[in-house]
């Protein structure tokens, strides 16, 4: 047994609700045992000799001794690996976050070539420009960030050759090919057998990926591409065909760096998951087959073609690692999930690897395969609806092993009950059945006709049920519906009339969540009606109710937001003498300019889009007056204003808020109707924008209560807006836009008052700047950093609070 099946166990729990990732390429997730430290990889040897640490190279004299070359704050660290088990530092120079050997020198990003010819006393013997990453391949030394090439045949003397690529990060070159790792702006491959004159063969780029770092098989036939962004993971492409690179495999981890291959393995250093092992002998099914977990800190780099198999390990905060490969061969098992009962296929089941954390999902077919390591591993089975199973296999290096599982159903319990009226009746619903361990989807729908019984065969488990009854009744939600085999659970629900109607027309967003939350705080009842589901509703619905008010959003709705069908109905809703809430970017702009509703009922025509996120109350309005500034964009907003309408109010519109401290352009009107008895009031913008806890503005629950007493509901009165929301936690966001050029925006959140610290680094680890440094109050934080007069390529920022520190990284394009 090549590692231990009873750790693997421990992690069964955590893969039991595991999804497929839905991909074109093949795609395994990592080792995410913690109980294990490492597994088929061998401690030798660690040495701690700073405080911080980077990239890690080997380099091997010409005795044969081997060498780590560390990266650290103090510089770079020669490292005799003589003896494993006691690594010794035998001198200390230079200075960057990569380095790389050839000959008897040694090249580091800090611009600096050093003769190591005695390690103990290394001697520098040419500079050239610092970078973020270079490469050697003599007698060419490769920079990325800036992107240029200088000729090293002399080492004393680098001449400067020419540039490459487009945007940069790093680089790998093999023999002719340079192999171009962009950043942001993708991957590229070039033929260099004329140095003076590449040629482009390929280049590609997934979305949202930070093409960070490349490395060949070394057939050169396949393409490992990691992603920094952590969206992508580590990517292999195929690369035979120059003119269509493809991919066929990923692997999934949250942040890889760094991946190098040699032979049939990948070695990829991770920042939270160590040091990962793939055998690649086949590119297109990749398998993980060994880790050494130091993740405390990260690993930066690795390093495994010393001639003596060690491998190196640079982790940023404890610092090198030797260890050793024990390597092992692969075997693959296929088989097929059955019902138990009746045999036929079992489509969507989930057969997961507990060791190995991978998952396959059955087709129509019930058919699975897996490519493992050898040895022991447990195969673990799951259906919604049937028992799950557990299977122990054996497997020999090369073997395939087919299995069948077969699955038993689960015995069933039933959800029986009414849903009344106040007078006993009964009433029609849609009842959403979420279970627990799937709370974002519905497990299953069940149709109450009008005579309100509810008659249902659930599985067994903890259900959340919404009910949606027609309207005008409250959609109520019950929590902890708890269903046994074999038993019958009662759900008897009497309804009132709500006191608003929430139409959700937000095109499948969850916009609505802003709306209720509101309402709930205003002591108000809402029946909510998700418009894709229910259709569009009829004034008639509404029975008993004199002076119904609606809500009705479309969210960021860019197309077609109000249907002719539904004007119509909104048309005879206001005739009716309704009162009306309607909210949503793109609304105006969207009608026709010839539409009645626009024209005869909301009054007012399209302006264009607004440029600014502010908006303001207009005094002496019925809703509005009185009220300041109101932010639509922020913290605690979904963010999703991106083109608000400005209004032309007409006839009998009345200008209820502007855009912007001091502009005169409308944001919202109010429209009161004396012979129809009708009200509305309209938003150019999407209500669930407005930022809220914010005691600088007003929130929009005073803007909602507002306009609910002017239709004449009774709201909850003594609403504290002036109390701000602060964060729970500390958070550094990304700096947007990234890259910048030259003005760049960075976000923070503080949950307590105290000294903070926001610096800027350059790659050399110098701080360049310094844009906050003082005691801040706890609360949303947002800082603009000018680099009009600082050069091109990645800087660092860095937030200190209290005990909270994180770095992030920016670039800076001209």
């Amino acid at each position: 047994m090549n590692h231990s099946a009873l750790a693997c166990l421990k992690k069964i729990f955590i893969i039991f609700f595991l999804a497929l990732a839905v991909s074109l390429a093949p795609s395994i997730a990592p080792q995410q045992a913690k109980a294990q430290e490492a597994w088929n990889v061998t401690l030798r040897g660690h040495i701690d000799p700073a405080s911080s640490y980077s990239d890690v190279w080997g380099y091997v004299d010409s005795s044969g001794t081997e060498y780590a070359l560390l990266g650290s704050n103090e510089g770079i660290k020669i490292v005799d690996l003589t003896n494993p088990a006691s690594p010794t530092v035998v001198s200390t120079f230079g200075g960057g976050t990569d380095v790389k050997a050839f000959d008897h020198y040694v090249a580091t990003s800090g611009g600096e070539i050093y003769d190591v010819s005695d390690v103990t006393n290394p001697v520098r013997v040419s500079t050239f420009p610092f970078a973020h990453n270079i490469f050697v391949s003599y007698p060419y030394l490769f920079l990325a960030c800036p992107n240029r090439i200088y000729d090293i045949t002399d080492p004393t003397n680098p001449v400067f050759v020419r540039g490459y690529g487009t945007d940069c990060h790093d680089i790998t070159v093999i023999n002719d090919t340079l192999y171009h790792a962009g950043g942001i702006t993708g991957t590229e491959i070039f033929d260099i057998s004329d140095i003076n004159n590449h040629l482009l063969l390929t280049s590609f780029h997934l979305e949202g990926e930070y093409s960070h770092n490349v490395w060949p098989t070394e057939d050169r036939k396949h393409l490992l591409l990691t992603d920094e962004s952590g969206l992508w993971g580590l990517t292999i492409w195929d690369i035979q065909d120059m003119s269509s690179p493809m991919m066929v495999a990923q692997y999934k981890m949250a942040v890889i760096h760094n991946v190098y291959v040699r032979g049939n393995y990948a070695y990829i250093s991770h920042y939270a998951e160590g040091l990962r092992i793939l055998n690649i002998s086949d590119p297109t099914n990749p398998v993980e087959v060994g880790f050494y977990d130091n993740s405390a800190g990260g690993a930066w780099g690795t390093y495994p073609f010393l001639p003596s198999g060690l491998i190196l390990i640079s982790n940023t905060e404890t610092g090198l690692y030797v260890v050793r490969f024990d390597s092992i061969e692969v075997a693959s098992v296929t088989g097929i999930v059955r019902d138990a009962i009746d045999s036929t296929a079992l489509e969507g089941t989930q057969v997961n690897l507990a060791c190995c954390g991978r998952v396959s999902t059955t087709g129509s077919d019930g058919l699975f395969s897996f490519r493992i390591a050898e040895g022991e591993d447990i195969l673990y089975t799951h259906k919604f609806g049937y028992h799950p199973d557990t299977l122990t296999v054996s497997l020999l290096a090369g073997e395939t092993l087919s299995v069948v599982v077969d699955l038993s159903p689960i015995e069933r319990g039933t959800i029986t009950g009414m849903l009344t009226d106040t007078s006993g009746s009964g009433v029609a619903a849609l009842l959403l059945l979420y279970l627990d361990g799937a709370p974002n989807s519905p497990w299953d729908t069940l149709w109450v006709d009008q005579g309100g019984v509810i008659e249902y065969n659930a599985l067994p488990g903890n259900y959340r049920v919404v009910i949606n009854p027609v309207l005008p009744y409250v959609s109520p939600l019950v929590e902890n519906v708890v269903v046994e085999s074999g038993v019958s659970t009662s759900l008897n629900l009497q309804l009132e009339v709500a006191d608003v109607f929430l139409f959700d027309d937000d095109g499948g967003d969850e916009y609505e969540t802003y709306f209720l939350s509101s309402l709930e705080e205003l002591g108000l009842s809402a029946s909510h009606r998700d418009l894709a589901v229910w259709g569009t509703q009829a004034v008639s619905q509404f029975g008993p109710v004199e002076e119904p008010v609606i809500i009705w959003f479309t969210g960021d709705v860019d197309s077609g937001a109000i249907s002719q069908e539904e004007e119509d109905s909104l048309i005879a809703f206001l005739d009716a003498g309704g009162n009306l809430f309607i909210s949503g970017q793109n609304i105006v702009e969207n009608l026709s300019p010839s539409s009645s509703l626009l024209t005869d009922y909301l009054s007012v025509s399209y302006g264009g889009q607004s440029t600014t996120t502010i908006a303001r109350g207009v005094e002496g309005n019925a809703v509005t007056g009185g009220l300041g500034l109101f932010a639509l964009a922020g913290p605690g907003s979904p963010g999703n204003q991106s083109s608000l309408d400005i209004l032309l109010p007409t006839g009998n519109a009345d200008s209820a808020m502007l855009y912007g401290r001091t502009g005169e352009t409308v944001a919202a009107i109010s429209v009161e109707d004396s012979q129809s008895g009708y009200k509305i009031f309209l938003t150019g913008f999407g209500f669930e924008g407005i930022v809220s806890g914010n005691n600088r503005l007003e929130d929009p629950i005073r803007l909602l209560a507002n306009v609910l007493t002017w239709f004449g509901v009774e709201v909850i009165t003594g609403i504290n807006t002036e109390v701000a929301i602060l964060p729970e936690e500390y958070i550094l966001k990304q700096n947007y836009p990234n890259p910048f050029n030259p003005v760049t925006t960075i976000e923070f959140s503080l949950p307590t008052t105290g000294n903070t610290l926001l610096t800027i680094y350059n790659l050399r680890g110098e701080e360049v700047a310094r844009l906050v440094d003082g005691t801040l109050s706890a609360g949303y934080n947002r800082i603009e950093w000018n680099a009009t007069n600082y050069a091109s390529g990645i800087y660092f920022y860095r937030l200190q609070a209290g005990d909270f520190v994180l770095t992030r990284k920016m670039v800076l394009l001209r």
